[in-house]
């Protein structure tokens, strides 16, 4: 599944519970019922901008058994409608593409591959985020602490840190990458301070993530 899938599911799982309150014993019910909004919600919009390669939607009794949520093939549709219904905005035009931490990198990431290509700098010759980045930024969201920064500051923080470690191998583009860092906290509208609490915290989760794969490749 795209990673869109995975980040919309918890932004609605988030939004969900902000608004209602819900038993520890439905938790699991929703995050499956979350889960497969959240296909729908991909396939459908994958089918507006006329793809051909659409992602399955998984069968609520498949996800059940693989989850082992302990819920039923109708309490996951029953639970997904109550979640379309309280998360829906607008029921005319079908539920809203949530801002979650994915779609603020990526914005941040095409914005510096615009400003190094302005610049007749070849920083960014992909035309996606980086496979490892993403992988980072899903680490960073299964992190409850998150959720106490704004997708724009997880976001930053992890270019950030992505950028010092480029610095790092590459001195010559050093001014460039971190100019491009200074410019977008302006624009996020992020102080210093509040930028290196949150760098702090989002280096210090994926130091961890670096550390725990080096050490399961040593073993």
């Amino acid at each position: 599944m795209p990673s869109d899938v995975f980040f919309n599911a918890i932004s609605s799982i988030d939004r969900f519970l902000a608004k209602m309150k819900a038993q520890p014993k439905h938790l699991s019910c929703i995050a499956v019922a979350a889960f497969h909004l959240a296909c729908m919600q991909h396939q459908k919009l994958q089918q507006e901008q006329g793809k051909d390669n659409l992602i399955v939607v998984p069968e609520p009794l498949d996800l059940v058994n693989i989850s082992q949520s302990r819920c039923s093939p109708s309490d996951l549709l029953r639970m997904r409608a109550i979640l379309a219904s309280k998360l829906e905005m607008n029921p005319g035009a079908g539920p809203e593409q949530p801002i979650t931490p994915l779609t603020m990198l990526r914005l941040m990431f095409n914005v510096c591959r615009a400003a190094a290509s302005h610049l007749g700098l070849n920083l960014f010759p992909e035309n996606n985020i980086p496979d490892q980045l993403l992988h980072q930024l899903e680490i960073l969201a299964c992190d409850s602490l998150t959720l106490q920064y704004r997708p724009a500051e997880v976001a930053l923080a992890l270019l950030a840190t992505n950028f010092q470690q480029r610095a790092t191998r590459e001195p010559g583009h050093s001014t460039a990458l971190m100019g491009f860092i200074s410019e977008l906290q302006k624009y996020c509208n992020v102080s210093i301070f509040y930028f290196f609490l949150n760098h702090y915290f989002i280096n210090g989760v994926v130091v961890q993530f670096i550390f725990f794969f080096d050490v399961l490749f040593f073993i």
